[in-house]
């Protein structure tokens, strides 16, 4: 989208790798340390074994895995909604669009083009 990498995942797994941590109360907060593993394992779903209800077919799970590094990261996930930038991606959790018989929570995204030349006079402004 307008030359910026989006990777998009509808499975729950910051909600399963946060589950799969111990202590509580952990600084970093467990929902960062779950992003930066999804990015540095570059895996959509970077926990093995899984959740037993993620029907995941392991003869094809190169398909899940993250070849570059996306620019912005959205996940699907019942924890509470966030917008974070992890090791340089905008990830966002825009919630459930509903909870039980509930609306949920969505997000709306405005992606201006890129202005290359006002990115190209500011570089050379920095460089003289």
């Amino acid at each position: 989208m307008n030359e910026m990498k989006v990777g998009l995942v509808n499975t729950d797994i910051i909600k399963d790798l946060c589950s799969s941590m111990y202590p509580k109360n952990m600084e970093p907060p467990k929902i960062d340390l779950s992003l930066k593993a999804l990015l540095e394992q570059r895996s959509f779903y970077p926990l093995f074994p899984g959740n037993s209800d993620v029907p995941i077919e392991y003869e094809q799970i190169e398909k899940l895995y993250l070849t570059e590094q996306p620019d912005l990261l959205i996940t699907s996930s019942d924890l509470i909604q966030f917008v974070k930038t992890i090791e340089g991606v905008v990830c966002i959790n825009p919630g459930a669009i509903f909870k039980n018989d509930q609306a949920g929570t969505y997000c709306t995204l405005t992606i201006e083009p890129f202005d290359y030349k006002a990115y190209v006079t500011y570089s050379l402004a920095l460089i003289i």
